[in-house]
């Protein structure tokens, strides 16, 4: 987390009409009863679910910035999110097995991160290379 500045990062996988978490983390400086609520309310998601940037990416097969001012994107069940963890923005990227989205990876920071800067392209490079090869991303 701390090389791509993340307050709190995850991992999901698609399964079907749902997103299933594989993990979650947080900062240690976040209160536990927020990455725990959190952890809870992700369990599984709906891609229906679509204020979620994490659904958004699935759904689009592209990066999803999410910002705390949920005007921009509509993405107003990330932005609750967002002030709760005390971040200003999420960036979430799609996991792909050749060309099918099987999950996202996503994290949330205090900055918001700048399209195709350092941080972006490493969650988009982790995201590729979760893709198919490890534990828990499933082709669907």
């Amino acid at each position: 987390m701390t090389v791509t500045l993340a307050r709190a990062a995850g991992l999901g996988r698609l399964e079907g009409d749902l997103l299933r978490q594989v993990g979650v983390r947080a900062v240690s400086q976040m209160p536990v009863e927020i990455s725990s609520a959190f952890a809870a309310t992700t369990e599984t998601v709906p891609i229906s679910e679509t204020g979620l940037g994490i659904v958004k990416a699935v759904l689009t097969g592209a990066p999803a910035l999410a910002r705390v001012d949920a005007q921009a994107e509509g993405l107003t069940t990330s932005a609750n999110w967002l002030a709760r963890f005390e971040c200003s923005a999420s960036l979430a990227a799609p996991t792909m097995n050749e060309n099918s989205v099987n999950g996202v990876l996503a994290i949330s920071r205090e900055e918001e991160p700048v399209q195709d800067d350092e941080h972006w392209t490493l969650l988009c490079r982790l995201a590729t290379s979760l893709g198919g090869r490890h534990v828990g991303i499933v082709p669907t």
